[in-house]
């Protein structure tokens, strides 16, 4: 049995989109193994990410081989591996009999691990929803490779210290509202600024620009922004954030507060509010020259 595992994301896309034409005939059966990776615990540490990274790894490759022998004689077999370990496997039975076989075998793999609960669909008319996972595999795909990030001490360690060398201040927006985003930069323009979508397209940001501030909206697709700040916070102590919302839900304002924001600032929200704010941060406040705005209210900290 062929498994890709090579940009499966990617591929599992583009044949679906060859599918579109002509999804009939077609049947799936997915096991979601990304679901026992749980972010609380791989937040526990760089050991943590490593040893849950592992374990997915080893589950998903001992369930492959339970699955291999149950599903010989497939006609079109496809079986994905994507990388947060999620298995996917299509094919188009050719009969009845063959289809009857293919339901058999998702039950038997269903029972040998009963954590892991499998679907099992047709794409006729479940196509959209089979789209819909294609996309979401793309935002795990970033999620993982987040976490693998997150685990390698060399790269973080060396936050502190690319963040100190640079001249200019680089603040990082993580927004997914397109006009959100451009509203906030825009105030930003003495400043250079990278923007991030979702939540994990931020950790790598992070990662890779160690920013001097960071305004993180709370609400994002895949890790939200309190999921994002407890990342941030834990690879690099002294990181300067902002959560951003359109509520001020007390157990949401308690949750930033508690993971290490420096402030909470409700939508919309003034540019002298953001710039007053963004002044609190202490590899800002004593840079030279980067400061366009003159102080006339204090910003609420948490």
């Amino acid at each position: 049995m062929k498994v890709i595992t090579e940009t499966a994301e990617h591929c599992f896309l583009n044949f679906l989109d060859k599918l579109n034409k002509n999804p009939s005939g077609w049947v799936a059966f997915t096991f979601p193994f990304s679901k026992k990776l749980q972010h609380d615990v791989v937040m526990r540490g760089r050991l943590a990410i490593q040893e849950e990274l592992k374990r997915a790894d080893l589950e998903a490759t001992a369930f492959l081989e339970k699955m291999q022998p149950v599903c010989v004689g497939f006609t079109n077999l496809v079986t994905y591996r994507f990388a947060d370990n999620d298995i996917l496997l299509m094919c188009r039975p050719k009969d009845e009999a063959e289809q009857k076989k293919v339901k058999e075998a998702f039950q038997k793999l269903s029972k040998n691990d009963s954590d892991c609960v499998g679907s099992y669909g047709h794409l006729t008319k479940d196509l959209y929803i089979f789209q819909k996972l294609a996309d979401h595999k793309l935002l795990s795909a970033k999620k993982i490779e987040a976490y693998m990030e997150l685990a390698n001490e060399d790269v973080v360690a060396s936050l502190p210290l690319r963040r100190n060398k640079r001249e200019q201040p680089l603040v990082l927006v993580v927004e997914d509202d397109r006009f959100s985003s451009s509203y906030i930069t825009g105030f930003l323009k003495d400043y250079d600024v990278v923007v991030a979508r979702t939540g994990e397209e931020a950790i790598l940001k992070y990662i890779e620009e160690a920013p001097d501030a960071v305004f993180l909206d709370v609400h994002l697709p895949g890790l939200n922004g309190h999921q994002v700040l407890q990342a941030i916070k834990g690879m690099d102590s002294e990181a300067f954030v902002v959560m951003l919302s359109v509520d001020t839900v007390q157990s949401s304002i308690m949750a930033a507060s508690r993971n290490g924001a420096i402030s909470y600032l409700k939508k919309p929200f003034s540019r002298e509010r953001v710039l007053n704010t963004l002044r609190l941060s202490p590899f800002i406040r004593d840079s030279i020259g980067v400061l366009p705005y003159s102080v006339t209210q204090t910003s609420g900290r948490l």
